[in-house]
């Protein structure tokens, strides 16, 4: 198997002046975000270099400036880059899927993001989901009112000769999209 029909796992540092244009390039196109600031979290659309995100507080959806971010994950169906603050940089993660890989071992599940969508958002298409407890978070993706929504999670395992007494271990897990709770995986509509 050639390098290039690999998973890519890489770990760098970027400056925080160009994040978002790194991002760009690793990523090219629309991609979902989830980012971590001080007070919040936020999920989002990074598109041509802006993170476009929804505040549920505020009930609002508007740009989103490096500068507030702690971390940040963007991400599709075949890649992500998980992005954490260090100072005026970020240690960056970048995970891509090359569909040949066998040298891991991979599971896609959906996590349930809490709430029901309690408004919906035309333009652009985003939704409100709202728990019973009030917590709050705004989704970029249209939907029905009272519909649940998941998270698709995909987790890599490395397995170990029969010998070793850990059988497999987990080594990473990135974000790939949203999805309907109630239905089949479906990855980035």
């Amino acid at each position: 198997m050639s390098e290039t029909e690999k998973t890519v796992f890489s770990v760098e540092e970027v400056k925080e002046a160009e994040l978002f244009s790194w991002i760009g390039q690793q990523l090219p196109g629309e991609s979902y975000v989830y980012a971590i600031l001080d007070n919040t979290i936020a999920l989002g659309v990074f598109k041509s270099e802006i993170v476009t995100a929804g505040f549920a507080g505020q009930k609002c959806i508007k740009s989103l400036p490096v500068e507030l971010i702690r971390e940040v994950r963007v991400f599709q169906d075949y890649g992500e880059i998980k992005a954490v603050r260090k100072n005026d940089s970020f240690m960056v993660r970048l995970i891509v899927d090359k569909e040949e890989d066998t040298e891991w071992i991979t599971t896609l599940e959906t996590q349930k993001i809490w709430g029901k969508v309690k408004n919906i958002f035309k333009d652009p298409e985003w939704c409100l989901l709202e728990s019973d407890r009030g917590s709050r978070i705004l989704l970029p993706q249209s939907a029905k009112l009272n519909e649940e929504k998941g998270l698709v999670v995909k987790k890599y395992y490395q397995l170990f000769p029969k010998e070793n007494r850990e059988l497999f271990k987990l080594m990473d897990e990135r974000l790939c999209g949203f999805t309907d709770w109630n239905s089949k995986i479906k990855v980035l509509e």
